[in-house]
């Protein structure tokens, strides 16, 4: 017979909302003779709900698995093999038992098991998280606000959805643009901005939808979709879907209606489109600002004091590269690999100095070489959900170079 005080108190433990008296109940349950299988199948259960196909310890693995989560607070890495099913009452149970009213457990498939508590020196990967600044100054950070409606300016509502996602929303009759907007409401602006180790998405007023990058910003005016020129500033990397706005103009007495440019500004550049999706890698730290062009067409002007201010119209995947003062083109570009972090991957071909840039931002930490970083093309697609200690040993796989992680520091060794 099922113990219902077993199970509302396991439930409790799983949702993270359970007490230090009621924790030490359940331990005293689950360890009962009586609520054994009950015990056995809650845990069960438990476990292939985090992974359908996860892994069910040999004894000897879950030996090991017992006495370090006994003797630390931490959850130990375990090699994943061979799928078993052996429970044993003392020691598979136990094991697991502990680990998850400790620490927590995250599965990966055929990869390793690691707890909320990471191993010596490893770090977690990035997540969603950014903070919206408000034309007033208000700052809100969105990885704490609840969901719903956050504020609400000048008739224009922004909410984050369940998702994480961003949202503004303008009254029905702001869409209609026409001459004779009210142009005091352009110069109210917004800021969203994401930290190292963090992205995060959101849909402008117009219905433009941006994806962030770590350590990027984007600036824009609340009556985006009410105005003559949709124009945006951005700072580091972001991938854009832009909406077609239309505006209405009567002028000598005939209705017309245009598209309203949309224009970002960045480092070293100012990009005009009319309606496309393209990437713009705009970090100072690189050595070069890349546009990369996926639908529509846009047209690129540097801003680069010496250097020659020609505009260049880029046709779907090409890629406009700014070094220096000198701007080129290049054909064929692999669109993939380019917005391959907003699809929650890493896709390297490059040497190992930009990789690391990119691994630098992701996870938020300070990268020293010891010897000069190797140029020969590294190449591999990874997830960027990984921890920094399994994405580095990947890369160790390739030969002719290891890393330490100390703190937030990671040094390249040969």
């Amino acid at each position: 017979m099922n113990n219902s005080r077993l199970t509302h108190l396991f439930d409790k433990q799983l949702k993270k909302q359970i007490s230090p008296t009621e924790k030490e109940e359940l331990m005293h349950l689950l360890a009962a003779d009586d609520n054994e299988e009950q015990a056995k199948k809650l845990l069960e259960t438990s476990w292939e709900q985090f992974e359908p196909n996860a892994t069910v310890f040999t004894n000897i693995q879950s030996e090991r698995m017992l006495e370090a989560a006994i003797s630390s607070d931490r959850a130990i890495e375990v090699s994943t093999g061979k799928t078993w099913r052996l429970w044993n009452k003392y020691m598979s149970v136990a094991a697991v038992l502990i680990i998850m009213l400790s620490v927590g457990l995250f599965f990966y498939s055929n990869e390793v098991l690691i707890g909320l508590g990471l191993r010596d020196g490893d770090i977690p990967p990035g997540n969603n998280t950014a903070t919206l600044i408000l034309g007033n100054g208000q700052k809100i950070s969105l990885a704490d606000a609840g969901d719903g409606k956050l504020a609400e300016q000048s008739g224009i509502s922004i909410s984050k959805t369940k998702d994480g996602q961003l949202v503004y929303k303008v009254a029905a009759h702001q869409h209609e643009v026409n001459t004779t907007t009210n142009r005091a409401q352009q110069w109210t602006y917004n800021t969203i901005e994401t930290p190292r180790g963090g992205q995060h998405q959101v849909i402008l007023p117009d219905g433009t939808k941006v994806w962030l990058n770590s350590a990027s910003s984007i600036k824009f005016p609340t009556n985006l979709s009410n105005t003559t020129l949709r124009k945006v500033e951005l700072v580091g990397e972001a991938f854009f879907e832009v909406a077609k706005v239309t505006m209405k103009s009567d002028a000598s007495g005939v209705n017309t209606e245009r598209r309203v440019p949309f224009v970002v500004t960045s480092y070293k550049q100012q990009l005009e489109v009319l309606g496309t999706h393209f990437n713009i890698s705009a970090y100072k730290e690189e050595q070069a600002l890349e546009t990369t062009l996926l639908e529509g067409s846009v047209k690129i002007t540097p801003l680069v004091p010496s250097g020659h201010k020609i505009a260049k119209i880029l046709k779907p995947g090409q890629q406009s590269v700014i070094s220096g003062s000198e701007m080129h083109i290049k054909e064929g570009v692999d669109l993939e690999a380019v917005v391959a972090w907003k699809d929650g991957y890493f896709n390297f071909n490059e040497g190992l100095e930009s990789i690391m840039n990119k691994i630098s931002r992701w996870y938020n930490v300070e990268v020293i070489y010891e010897t000069k970083p190797d140029t020969e093309p590294f190449i591999a697609k990874i997830s960027r959900t990984k921890s920094l200690s399994a994405l580095l040993k990947i890369i160790e796989q390739t030969g002719g170079v290891n890393f330490k992680i100390e703190g937030r520091r990671v040094t390249v060794t040969k």
